[in-house]
């Protein structure tokens, strides 16, 4: 299954960004550092959505749950623009925005993120190896049938 981002991170990122600008910038360093710290942020999403079992992560799942969100709105913004909501309050999906970029900076987080990443890499190889391996062992028993039924074994033991 494809990563949402991967495919839609040019879009993801336009549409965070006219909703920053939506809001007057004080300070252009500023503005400029935050959307930095966003195209950071879009890459921890990346490795988030990337990984198939959140659900021993309370803060992974948490992200996961608000990248769902965002990605609706990218696909609203896809098909009409900006959505009127964060046109008439830009400030508040902003600050709610800040505050998930802010979750991602607390203790641990990044070593979650690996740990869980690394479980899940493991998980993936070892369904893999067990899928080859089953794959090979049907292979085997189709050509040991094919075999017995071509040499007649079974007629000749009886």
């Amino acid at each position: 299954m494809e990563n949402y981002i991967s495919k839609n991170r040019k879009v993801l990122t336009q549409m965070l960004f006219d909703v920053l600008d939506l809001v007057e910038a004080k300070d252009l360093v500023q503005r400029k550092r935050f959307k930095m710290e966003l195209l950071t942020y879009i890459s921890v999403l990346h490795r988030i959505v990337d990984i198939h079992n959140l659900l021993d992560s309370d803060r992974l799942m948490s992200q996961y749950k608000f990248s769902q969100k965002l990605f609706t709105l990218c696909d609203r913004y896809k098909d009409k623009g900006l959505d009127s909501k964060l046109k008439d309050n830009p400030l508040d999906f902003i600050r709610g925005l800040q505050s998930k970029m802010l979750e991602t900076c607390e203790d641990g987080f990044y070593w979650e993120l690996k740990e869980t990443e690394k479980k899940d890499a493991f998980s993936k190889a070892f369904d893999k190896i067990q899928e080859e391996k089953t794959s090979r062992l049907e292979q085997l028993k189709s050509e040991a049938f094919n075999k017995l039924g071509k040499t007649n074994i079974v007629k000749d033991f009886i």
